[in-house]
């Protein structure tokens, strides 16, 4: 007689459990977001992806929010690359994103900018991003189509321009110009505009030490900095002031 008391006793412990745990999820689910922190985030202001967010996520029940919705929703995005959603305690979301990183300016035929990044995804110029401080290429476009050569050769020049070597070099460089007729690449600084000629893509990572080399030496305690410099040639650089 006493097992079967023990028996019961265990089994009725057994559905109190149950009990208090599915009232114990029902309740966390019926509980209602109250804030959203936004991370990862250095271009996009989180004011700006809080507004796609606060008649979605505020004051919503935890059961009614489809994390993967809002991530497709976030997605929409063209600055965003993934999101990820995750409950910070019952009453808090933290939406970390990753962003795409602009690392030039194209300049299109019409005159208007985009942004690019080391993946040739085109980024359009929008009012809520905060603008990245980044060089312009210009001549890539014509007729509509992209030159592969006058890009890919821009590319590498900026993956050049901005190694570790290159610190002091790499402000200085406002505009990267392609000039398609001759394939020559030309480079245009942030301080006097100083015109800087590389020729085509062969050596372009010597030109760039020999530029670097030369700026160092002779530009920066200078007052005066040339309106022209020609790396083109193997032995020796052509500068002028006129």
């Amino acid at each position: 007689m006493q097992g079967k008391f023990l028996k019961y006793g265990f089994v009725l412990s057994i559905l109190g459990t149950i009990a208090i745990i599915v009232f114990a999820i029902k309740w966390a689910n019926s509980q209602k977001i109250e804030s959203v922190s936004i991370t990862g985030n250095e271009l996009l202001p989180g004011s700006g992806i809080m507004e796609n967010l606060s008649d979605t996520l505020l004051h919503k029940a935890n059961n009614s929010i489809k994390l993967k919705n809002i991530e497709k929703l976030l997605g929409q995005n063209p600055y965003i690359q993934k999101t990820y959603i995750t409950h910070k305690n019952l009453n808090e979301l933290t939406v970390s994103v990753k962003e795409y990183k602009p690392i030039a300016s194209l300049l299109l035929e019409n005159g208007t900018l985009q942004f690019i990044d080391s993946d040739i995804k085109f980024l359009p110029y929008l009012s809520n991003v905060n603008t990245p401080d980044v060089p312009i290429i210009s001549g890539v476009f014509k007729n509509g189509r992209i030159d592969t050569v006058g890009i890919v050769g821009s590319l590498v020049l900026l993956s050049i321009i901005n190694d570790s070597n290159f610190k002091y070099l790499n402000p200085l460089i406002s505009e990267i110009c392609y000039h398609s007729d001759n394939k020559s690449f030309e480079l245009i600084s942030s301080d006097v505009g100083t015109r800087i000629k590389l020729g085509t893509v062969e050596n372009l990572e010597n030109k760039i030490k020999k530029l670097d080399s030369y700026w160092k030496s002779n530009l920066v305690s200078s007052s005066q900095k040339p309106k022209y410099i020609d790396l083109r040639w193997s032995n020796h650089i052509v500068s002028s002031n006129s």
